[in-house]
């Protein structure tokens, strides 16, 4: 594990010195501006992996390990979603189809924690999957933020059923009958005919 964040924290280092990579490639040392893009995502994907994996591993050797997992996975998990936000999808095409799978990773991870670790964490995540619906969405990317959504909808507004299978029927195919409107009090009826007052 240590080396695994080793290999992800040095090729995320180099990345960022972007000074040093220009030296790199003036002094005549590679043809274009060396990166370690496949490295930083390559490990930070494996990385996050393993810390969901033993963060859901409920077995009562690793249940004294689970705070600290949980303390090193949440900034991490942040943090990747935050540098994927940063990204600019016209000028860094080739970061953005690097770290799209692992930021999928990430939600699909989240989206399965417990509950109460779940709601522990949602006021930090929330705004984070809001602002990747600004970005260029995948198909892959969507259904992860549907899982977390439909997991906010049931753990943090009670909504029940949400994360359990995919859609739900909506409002309109669901109701048995045809709403209408009481002409005494000038407001509509709900499904059961009673009078919808506010």
């Amino acid at each position: 594990m240590a080396l695994l964040k080793k290999s992800f924290l040095f090729a995320r280092r180099f990345n960022e010195d972007k000074d040093l990579r220009m030296r790199l490639w003036r002094e005549g040392f590679m043809k274009q501006a060396p990166n370690l893009l496949k490295q930083e995502s390559g490990a930070a994907a494996t990385y996050i992996q393993i810390l969901f994996r033993m963060f859901g591993d409920t077995s009562p050797s690793r249940a004294e390990s689970r705070p600290e997992v949980e303390k090193a996975l949440v900034p991490l998990c942040k943090d990747i979603i935050k540098g994927y936000l940063a990204l600019e999808e016209d000028s860094q095409q080739r970061n953005v189809v690097a770290w799209r799978p692992v930021v999928v990773d990430v939600l699909e991870g989240y989206s399965v924690w417990p509950e109460a670790e779940f709601g522990k964490h949602v006021r930090a995540f929330y705004p984070l999957v809001v602002e990747l619906l600004g970005k260029e969405v995948s198909t892959e990317l969507r259904t992860a933020l549907l899982s977390v959504l439909r997991r906010v909808g049931e753990v943090g507004l009670g909504i029940q059923g949400m994360a359990a299978g995919g859609r739900r029927g909506s409002v309109v195919s669901t109701a048995t009958e045809t709403p209408t409107v009481d002409v005494d009090h000038g407001e509509e009826e709900g499904e059961t005919g009673t009078a919808v007052r506010g």
